[in-house]
């Protein structure tokens, strides 16, 4: 137990660290793993299938996760405007209305 407290620990330092001080593709890299990771836990949800097919859903899934931003555009903006928008909405305003 002790040591799984220890690793929470560190990592959440590291994740800390990476969001706050680390540079953007760094963030994106982090996010991308734990998009991976989740993958690979959901993957067990396909029953007792071999070690390739569970590969090939996290494959698909972060395939899936690299061609979003061009489907899917958002901006974030941190200015007066977007953040009344979020606070209005829950979300900023998508190019194709709400």
């Amino acid at each position: 137990m002790g040591k799984r407290i220890l690793t929470a620990l560190v990592l959440g330092a590291v994740v800390i660290s990476v969001l706050l001080y680390g540079p953007a593709w760094a963030t994106r890299a982090l996010f991308g793993l734990f998009i991976a990771a989740g993958a690979w836990e959901w993957s067990a949800f396909l029953g007792p299938s071999p070690r390739a097919v569970r590969l090939g859903f996290v494959l698909a899934v972060a395939l899936l996760a690299l061609l979003a931003p061009a489907y899917l555009p958002m901006r974030c903006r941190v200015d007066a405007e977007g953040i009344a928008r979020r606070l209005g909405w829950g979300w900023e305003r998508r190019s194709w209305g709400v």
